[in-house]
């Protein structure tokens, strides 16, 4: 059992001393008997913590000498901006309330327990301790202050050396001025490790190294006479621009007039060099110059023209597709803008549009542009643009030869005529209103030079009137100095408006830089295509003499044969469809002409004398017995089936420049012409003619060559025509049938004749008819004008685009008579099955005139039957083939054209019209099933 607690205090020691009592550790004043007021209660403990009670030692009457001097009190203008300043110092509401009383933490506060809140000695120690940084035997580590390190980052940025760090011309950049291939010196910024130490140094060394060697890129280029007006005038934007940067790089902070960098945080020093550093990045990737890139990689700029502007467009559009920082975008456009305001003045000179801006163009330059293909100019260029310029380059050379006094020549050279990049909304919608409004010229910023007062006698001359600002009294232009701070210079200035004056983003009219670009050129594609068709309506209302319609419309009467009178006359002066061949001469002068030795296939086991009848010629082409003619006689004769030709037509005023001669063409096989008895017998017979000036660029020597083609196969179609007349002459006499005892080699002969007859004259409708009369008609009803109410238009575009749609018009021709390159196969097809058919008509004249035996000529016959046979299934087989390819070919098979029937405002065309052919040659499938 427990003792009672009585007990136990009897028995207690006496002397023991009493337990101090236990009290509160804090303290509730006893509140006064009357109306408590909360809010002024805490305000009054805030001001007495805030302004603690001073304990004056000195007697009252000297209290005063204790508070400092208030400085005098200024007047504010506005009681509303001194109670702003009074009670807004620091940002806190001016609410009065519960909240607003009372601060979530004392003032001033005291440090949390966390190292990052420390002081950033105390910091870098703690981290040193814990984490020491490893020594290397080939570094060593000096220590700087933040603001030493700044100041001398200052330097680095505007590209000069510094205590810290020096320029390297080898490499290219700035390099640590201590540092050595032994040793390596490290940086470290008080209370700052290695990483973030070189953090801060990087963003200024990157700026100071980029503008020096932009500037040095500057510095080749202007040394450099090689280079053109487009490339010197990029150097100059680029100078420019370097030039506005270094101004604003020098007064950021750290400033030659501040003591310290106290007053700026790390950050804020670091994010106004941030932009600076973003447009010296763009503009080194723009002119190939990235920092990381030594200068041994460099690649060189684009120094044609086109290519230096597309590089730079291409870099503009690019940055203003990633929404980079409008300054970036501003000076990128800036340098495109200087650098193609001379190059487009020379393209608008060179199609006579504007005003000539510069004095350093001259005209052999001016030529030099004049002979620009559509590939020398840049890729922003619209398509339809880079397709009119050349066209009206040519026009205008034309049109000035042709009528200087033509309006559009004088009405082009204005002083608003002028192509320039424009920017701003007021511009563009100036530009779609069609009205001129530069916001930004270079004579907006020129300074005005005072007047000077001087005698009449002394006055300079206008190209030297610059040099009077030498006769200034000292002191006018004081302030004005390039050695003045606040100078800016001419260059500077025009960049600085530009860049104030430069939208944040295009408006919605122009959304792309494509659009814009399309508009800019507006106005020069609408002179251009004005020009081209001022010179088109020109040359299609020429007088009678150099009317366009009436030449090409003489070309196809002589040349295409379209001219019944002239056809036949030549006809009759070529060719000859008689019975009867008349050779009298026995000598043998010239060049004799066997049947085996001068035919392309010569026919074995036949025994032919040696005068050989070429049927369809002419007896006249073979009085001397030697092929081709060389006298003069044939010629006299055959300007005299032209005149007369003429003279028939009722157009003998327009025979000058017309003529006929006989030549050998060079490509051509040799065998051929030298050989009456050869299909090419008359190739060596060639149309000239010389259209006058300005014709020649409508009628080309090209399209001359091709109507040139054209007359050669007609030529063999009228002699393989006469040969089959004569040979139905031949068997059409009774008194001597063609074999008169063989009836199988008879029937074969007259199957033979019918054959050939119906391919020779199915060829010649279909030449004349469809390929030359279906495409020749409407292209000269294309020459006449479709009036409309109010004025006349034509078909072309330009002088250009007709010339081109003639030779179009040769090519369709020669397509649809299977005589192009690319239709070899059919070609050789069709000239060898019309050969055949001409020995056909040999070997039945030497029947005829009994110089060959039945027996011997029955063989050959079926020979050539076999091989014509031949010839004509694969002919067949190649256009089937042809027209199976194409399904709008082959549906034209089905519903041919009629013949004799034209569209006038539809050409047939050239391969469309190879199913009409197929259709005659082939009409019942018979050659397809010839085996």
């Amino acid at each position: 059992m427990f003792p009672l607690v009585t007990d136990l205090d009897d028995n207690r020691p006496k002397n023991l001393q009493e337990l101090s009592p236990l009290q509160a550790n804090f303290f509730v004043p006893v509140l006064s008997d009357k109306p408590q007021d909360p809010i002024l209660d805490t305000l009054k403990r805030e001001k007495i913590e805030t302004h603690p009670i001073r304990l004056n030692h000195l007697p009252p009457e000297l209290t005063l000498l204790l508070e400092p001097p208030s400085p005098p009190s200024k007047l504010n203008e506005s009681v509303w901006i001194e109670a702003i300043q009074k009670h807004n110092t620091l940002g806190r509401s001016r609410i009065l309330s519960w909240d607003g009383l009372r601060t979530s933490a004392p003032q001033p506060s005291s440090t949390g327990g966390f190292l990052s809140e420390q002081d950033s000695t105390i910091f870098a120690a703690a981290r040193h301790y814990v984490q020491p940084r490893i020594q290397k035997p080939d570094e060593f580590v000096q220590y700087i202050t933040l603001d030493h390190l700044l100041r001398s980052m200052k330097l680095v940025t505007l590209g000069t050396s510094s205590i810290l760090h020096t320029w390297d011309s080898s490499l290219e950049r700035f390099v640590d001025s201590a540092s050595s291939k032994e040793r390596r010196r490290v940086l470290l910024v008080d209370g700052k490790d290695e990483t973030i130490s070189n953090s801060i140094m990087s963003r200024f060394l990157s700026i100071g190294t980029c503008l020096r060697r932009l500037e040095k890129l500057v510095i080749d280029i202007r040394s450099t006479k090689a280079h053109n007006t487009t490339m010197h005038a990029f150097a100059h934007a680029l100078s420019t621009c370097l030039d506005y940067l270094r101004h604003f790089l020098a007064a950021c902070p750290p400033s030659d007039t501040q003591t310290s960098t106290k007053g700026y945080t790390l950050s804020t020093i670091l994010m106004e060099y941030a932009q600076f550093e973003s447009v010296l990045l763009a503009l080194s990737i723009l002119c190939k110059r990235e920092e990381s890139v030594l200068p041994a990689n460099y690649t060189a700029m684009p120094s044609s023209p086109k290519d230096l502007l597309s590089h730079i467009y291409n870099e503009l559009n690019t940055h203003m597709e990633k929404q980079s920082l409008s300054t970036v975008i501003a000076m990128l456009a800036f340098i495109l803008t200087t650098s193609s305001r001379d190059y487009f003045e020379r393209i608008s000179l060179s199609v006579g549009f504007g005003y000539r801006h510069f004095s350093g163009l001259n005209d052999q330059e001016h030529k030099n542009h004049q002979e620009l293909s559509d590939e020398e100019f840049p890729t922003f260029f619209p398509p339809e643009l880079a397709q009119a310029l050349p066209i009206a380059r040519r026009s205008l050379v034309l049109l000035r030869a042709a009528q200087p006094e033509h309006s559009l020549l004088n009405s082009g050279s204005s002083k608003n005529n002028r192509i320039e990049w424009f920017w701003t909304r007021d511009e563009i919608y100036a530009a779609l209103d069609d009205r001129h409004v530069y916001n930004i010229d270079l004579e907006d910023v020129h300074a005005p030079v005072p007047e000077i007062s001087i005698s009449e006698d002394s006055r300079y001359k206008p190209e030297l009137s610059q040099f009077r600002i030498f006769d200034l009294e000292p002191g006018t232009r004081i302030g004005q100095s390039c050695f003045d701070a606040i100078y800016t210079g001419q260059a500077e200035a025009v960049l600085q408006r530009f860049i104030s004056g430069f939208p944040e983003d295009l408006p919605s009219i122009t959304p792309t830089l494509h659009h814009l670009a399309s508009l800019v050129f507006q106005p020069l594609l609408r002179h251009a295509t004005t020009l081209s068709s001022s010179l088109l309506s020109l040359f299609l209302s020429l007088p009678a003499p150099l009317d366009v319609h009436s030449h090409i419309k003489l070309m196809g009467s002589f040349v295409l044969l379209m001219s019944p009178e002239f056809k036949r006359r030549l006809s009759a002066a070529l060719f000859s469809d008689s019975d009867s061949f008349v050779f009298e001469s026995d000598h043998s002068s010239g060049q004799s002409f066997p049947l085996r030795e001068f035919r392309r296939r010569p026919v074995h086991n036949s025994n032919l004398t040696d005068k050989s009848w070429p049927v369809g010629l002419a007896p006249a082409l073979l009085d001397k017995e030697t092929w081709p003619p060389v006298d003069t006689d044939l010629s006299f004769f055959l300007r005299t089936v032209i005149v007369d030709s003429f003279v028939e037509m009722g157009a003998g005023e327009d025979k000058e420049g017309k003529d006929l001669d006989e030549d050998i063409p060079e490509d051509q096989d040799q065998d051929g012409w030298h050989n009456p008895m050869s299909i090419q017998a008359l190739d060596y017979l060639y149309m000239d003619y010389k259209p006058p000036h300005p014709l020649e660029v409508i009628i080309t020597p090209e399209i001359l060559f091709k109507y040139q083609r054209m007359f050669t196969f007609l030529l063999r179609i009228l002699r393989v025509e006469h040969a089959l007349r004569a040979v139905f002459r031949m068997t059409t006499v009774s008194e001597k049938p063609i074999f008169p005892t063989l009836v199988s080699s008879r029937k074969l002969f007259l199957h033979f004749r019918f054959a050939a007859q119906s391919f020779i004259s199915t060829l010649s409708g279909y030449v004349f008819d469809t390929a030359i009369g279906g495409n020749f008609d409407p292209f000269l009803a294309s020459l006449r004008p479709m009036s409309t109410e109010t004025e006349n238009h034509f078909k072309f575009s330009d002088v250009f685009s007709l010339a081109n749609a003639h030779s179009k018009l040769l090519n369709d021709i020669l397509t649809a008579c299977l005589a192009r390159t690319s239709q070899k196969a059919a070609g050789v097809l069709l000239r060898d099955t019309m050969e055949l058919v001409l020995d056909f008509t040999v070997l039945t004249g030497e029947l005829y005139r009994d110089r060959m035996e039945e027996y011997q000529a029955a063989p050959l016959l079926e020979n050539m039957y076999r091989q014509f046979r031949k010839k004509m299934a694969s002919l067949v087989k190649i256009l089937r083939g042809a027209v199976d390819k194409n399904v709008s070919l082959k549906a034209s098979v089905e519903v041919p054209r009629a013949v004799g029937i034209h569209d006038e405002h539809r050409p047939v065309g050239g391969s469309e019209a190879l199913p009409h052919l197929l259709m005659r040659l082939d009409f019942g499938d018979w050659w397809s099933q010839t085996v």
